[in-house]
């Protein structure tokens, strides 16, 4: 029995690691397949995955990095990602194991129209797109995701499974979702927890985690700066010292030269379980899923997680709903909703 992970962003790569060493750590032989050639993203799996941990890795598309900036060229490069990608598939065996990330992927459900194994193919979490894949499963509707250029002609190229029957699949997944026809198994970090077993300093500070929400064209720059001007008067007044850790994907060049910026090109959660020197008192976002994932990762009772809902902005509410409601219907100790509408 082998087992195959299908992996294209590093917190898929954190839980992969979890599932591997809680689940399937008796499994003969592991590869990791990087279904990446974003730059920033390859960057991060050079300083996270240790080879040591695998029989095997295999950097699939890397090599196409550089030529995937353009968009005539990107297009040409599925027929070669896919080329690549069927030599791995057609390795796949009845007995072995099958792991992805991405389930919403063309090349997820291309995957499940060639599926060899006789197991369900497990899903690992690629943060809070899990509640919307599973509300999007309770509701019937597709989980492709066909918006955009690149995404309809991969499609057309691909021809992927559209419908996934519930028992070709399983989730691994630190969300508490509820569907009685779904294999779900609840991901508790035991394996990371048992790594970072340290006692680390926790001082008043809050480590603001920043999302991408101008580039999404959900706020403008102005409104983000002045949301986070405020939010962090709102910390000042309480004694803390705030940071800001923008993502990797964002352009600085609207941010208040006032605030304290640290830039970090690892997964937050993997700086965070590798850090010995201090733990802010605090981790708030917006709805980043690095601060629940970091809410299941720290059981220390002086570190606190806080959500601030922006409550009368229209299309940040659709955008976050989902999120917003399983927080609410599943609170966490130590969690913590706040309306920005109430900091005026």
């Amino acid at each position: 029995m082998k087992a195959f992970y299908f992996i294209r962003t590093p917190l898929q790569y954190i839980n992969s690691i979890e599932l591997k060493n809680e689940k399937y750590s008796e499994v003969d032989n592991s590869s990791l397949i990087l279904l990446c050639d974003y730059k920033q993203s390859l960057i991060q799996f050079k300083q996270i995955v240790d080879p040591n941990d695998w029989d095997e890795v295999i950097y699939l598309w890397s090599s196409f990095s550089k030529m995937s900036n353009y968009s005539i060229l990107n297009l040409l490069l599925t027929f070669f990602r896919k080329r690549r990608l069927d030599k791995i598939i057609n390795n796949v065996q009845s007995s072995d194991i099958v792991v992805w990330g991405n389930l919403s992927s063309n090349w997820c459900h291309y995957y499940f129209k060639k599926n060899n194994s006789d197991y369900p193919v497990t899903v690992v979490d690629d943060g809070f797109a899990t509640i919307n894949l599973i509300d999007k499963i309770n509701k019937g509707k597709s989980l492709l995701y066909n918006k955009g250029f690149m995404n309809k002609i991969e499609n057309f190229i691909l021809r992927p499974k559209d419908k996934i029957q519930f028992n070709e699949l399983s989730f691994f997944s630190v969300f508490k979702i509820q569907n009685p026809e779904l294999k779900i198994e609840l991901n508790n970090y035991n394996f990371w927890k048992s790594k970072n077993e340290n006692v680390t300093p926790i001082v008043k500070k809050v480590y603001f985690i920043g999302q991408p929400l101008v580039f999404q064209n959900i706020l403008s720059k102005k409104q983000y700066s002045n949301l986070l001007n405020n939010i962090f008067l709102f910390y000042t007044k309480k004694g803390y010292e705030c940071y800001y850790l923008p993502h990797r994907s964002c352009v600085l060049d609207y941010l208040d030269p006032n605030w304290k910026v640290i830039k970090n090109e690892l997964p937050l959660e993997f700086m965070m379980m590798n850090n010995k020197n201090e733990i802010p008192s605090v981790f708030a976002t917006f709805y980043s899923t690095a601060v629940y994932n970091l809410s299941r990762l720290f059981d220390q009772n002086e570190v606190f997680f806080h959500y601030w809902n922006i409550d009368k902005h229209e299309l940040f509410i659709n955008h976050s709903k989902n999120v917003f409601n399983y927080l609410e219907l599943n609170p966490l100790e130590r969690q913590q909703i706040y309306l920005t509408s109430r900091l005026n």
